[in-house]
C-alpha cells in the first residue's frame, strides 16, 4: 500500500508510480494507468482519459518512429531561410523522401509534404505615422498578399495547413520576421523567402502528379 492508496503500476513500463501514486500519472479510459514518463513519450494533444492503452502504445510508436526519421534518414536537400537575423532556418526539405521539418520551431518532428494541403502568407499591419513613406514593391510577388495604403507590415507568418497526421498538427506556422527585426529589408526578405516556398511546392506537386501517371 502506498500513502495515497493501493501503488500503481504503469501500463506501459510497468513502474510502480511511487508514494503519490495516482497524483504523478493519470487514468485511461480501459482503466489502466499511465505514469508521467510514459505520458510524456506520447505525442499529439493527447486527452488521456479518453485513450485506451493500444492508443498509447500507437502514439508512443509513432513519437519513436518520427525521431529515428529525423536522426537517421532525413537529409535536407532544400533550405528556406530569409537571410536576415543571422540567417535562421525556417523550413528544409527533404525531397528525396518528400519531407519536412522547421528548425524554427525547434518541435524535431518530420511531416509528409504531402500532408501539406495549403499555406498561405499571413500578414498583420499597423498606420503609419503622419509624412512616413513606405516604399514596399509587391510587384515580382503577386500571388502574395499586398500592404495596404497608408500601412506598414508588422508581422509575416508563413503558414502550412496539414491533413491528419500522427502528431495531430493541423498547421504549421513559422514566423517570416523576428521581433527584433522588423525594418523594410526584413520586410521585403520574408516576401521573398515566402515566394521561393510557394514556387518550390508548385512544382514539387507537378513533378508527383506525373510521377503518379
Amino acid at each position: 500500500m502506498g500513502i495515497f492508496g493501493d501503488d500503481k503500476k504503469c501500463v506501459i513500463c510497468n513502474r510502480e508510480a511511487g508514494l503519490l501514486g495516482g497524483l504523478t500519472g493519470t487514468t485511461l479510459a480501459d482503466g489502466s494507468y499511465l505514469c508521467s514518463d510514459c505520458s510524456g513519450r506520447c505525442v499529439g494533444k493527447c486527452e488521456f482519459e479518453k485513450m485506451k492503452t493500444q492508443d498509447v502504445r500507437d502514439s508512443i510508436a509513432a513519437g519513436e518512429a518520427n525521431k529515428r526519421r529525423a536522426e537517421g534518414d532525413y537529409h535536407a536537400t532544400r533550405t528556406f531561410s530569409t537571410g536576415r537575423a543571422r540567417d535562421v532556418e525556417l523550413l528544409t526539405v527533404d525531397e528525396n523522401h518528400g519531407w519536412l521539418m522547421s528548425p524554427a520551431l525547434d518541435d524535431g518532428w518530420v511531416y509528409d509534404m504531402d500532408d501539406i494541403y495549403t499555406f498561405s502568407m499571413d500578414l498583420e499591419f499597423e498606420p503609419l505615422e503622419r509624412g512616413e513613406k513606405y516604399d514596399l514593391n509587391t510587384e515580382p510577388f503577386p500571388e502574395l498578399p499586398k500592404c495596404p495604403e497608408g500601412a506598414r507590415v508588422s508581422d509575416a507568418t508563413l503558414t502550412l495547413r496539414l491533413l491528419e497526421n500522427a502528431k495531430g498538427t493541423d498547421k504549421i506556422e513559422v514566423d517570416l520576421i523576428p521581433a527584433i527585426f522588423r525594418d523594410l529589408e526584413d520586410v521585403r526578405s520574408a516576401y521573398a523567402c515566402a515566394h521561393d516556398f510557394f514556387e518550390f511546392m508548385r512544382l514539387y506537386r507537378t513533378k508527383q502528379r506525373k510521377r503518379e501517371r
